[in-house]
């Protein structure tokens, strides 16, 4: 009776908690392939309680099947989907604990990347010899299909850069104006082997025509 009750509510509301309690219904009276078939729809739909799938009494005579591992990792799929999103990879190149130098060979900072939020972005912290340091975020929003960073500086710049990832490098572009001047930016990572990657940055002040360059470091 619970059953039925629960697939009423779910012709009304798609309710993906419905369609989760369908199937341990369907589990309590062992009729299996029915309730693994709703339990994947209730995933499928947004339930992404991984505690109750573990955890739940009604579930447990479907803990022993193989099916039961496809569910637990179509629910990872919910809970962190960049951990399976080739795209939300691409940047982690970069991820790790680095010496920074400039092409004289002069150590000019440290630089700790790190993966956050299950994937979905790199948190970099920035400290230079000179003690000034900056943190920046870096994301793939699958919406536009861009990755974007956000830098803030010890001194309170900031800037923001949107790019993609290709031809093997990370590069970004952005804008700053600053006294009424407008300045582009072009930011570029290459992974040049396990151990080293080039950051390069460019500007220019003739809206594209020339570039300079402001740093370039590995």
């Amino acid at each position: 009776e619970a059953v039925e009750a629960f697939k009423k509510n779910v012709a009304i509301s798609r309710n993906p908690v419905a369609m989760y309690n369908v199937a341990g219904g369907l589990a309590r009276l062992n009729r299996k392939d029915e309730a693994f078939e709703w339990l994947e729809k209730a995933i499928v739909a947004g339930f992404a309680q991984q505690a109750n799938l573990d955890a739940d009494a009604d579930l447990e005579n479907l803990r022993g099947d193989p099916r039961y591992k496809k569910m637990q990792d179509l629910i990872e799929r919910q809970i962190a989907p960049c951990k399976f999103m080739p795209e939300a990879k691409q940047f982690d190149f970069w991820i790790g604990n680095w010496d920074v130098f400039n092409t004289q060979g002069q150590k000019v900072g440290i630089n700790s990347v790190e993966s956050i939020a299950d994937g979905c972005g790199l948190l970099e912290n920035w400290t230079s010899v000179l003690r000034n340091n900056g943190k920046s975020i870096n994301y793939f929003d699958p919406s536009t299909g861009k990755w974007y960073q956000f830098w803030i500086g010890s001194g309170g710049g900031a800037l923001r850069f949107e790019g993609t990832f290709r031809d093997g490098a990370m590069r970004f572009e952005g804008v700053t104006i600053a006294n009424g001047v407008k300045t582009l930016n072009r930011l570029t990572f290459t992974k040049i082997d396990e151990n080293t990657v080039r950051q390069f940055a460019e500007i220019s002040s003739d809206e594209g025509k020339t570039w300079s360059v402001s740093y370039d470091f590995k």
